[in-house]
């Protein structure tokens, strides 16, 4: 009788297991979410601007495990995503004082990024 109850108990496991994986990944995606939302609160519609132009330039910085994306604007401005460890965005911007590409990495270099 004990073998039977150990094997319902553990034929459950997997299905518990599966469940919880869906709650983590809804709530991930979930959390995602929340995150652009508040980026276009924050910066409106660069926000857009910034996420359809394609990368021209990646770099990371060890330190906190963050990446960085250069896109270049369909104006020739330069805008920047900045992705957190679970690869959620932090933030993003639009760096209108510069105009070539080395300056945004020499921006970027200097903020620990490589």
């Amino acid at each position: 009788m004990t073998t039977c109850e150990n094997y319902a108990q553990s034929s459950n496991s997997p299905a518990k297991l599966f469940g919880l994986l869906m709650v983590v990944f809804i709530i991930a995606g979930i959390a995602a979410m929340f995150s652009m939302t508040h980026a276009v609160e924050r910066h409106g519609e660069e926000v857009t601007a910034i996420c359809s132009a394609p990368v021209i330039h990646k770099v990371f910085r060890a330190a906190d495990k963050r990446s960085a994306s250069v896109c270049q604007l369909p104006d020739g401005r330069y805008g920047v995503v900045i992705c957190g460890e679970d690869s959620g965005i932090v933030t993003c911007f639009i760096k209108e004082k510069m105009r070539k590409l080395d300056d945004v990495i020499r921006y970027l270099t200097n903020r620990g990024y490589k």
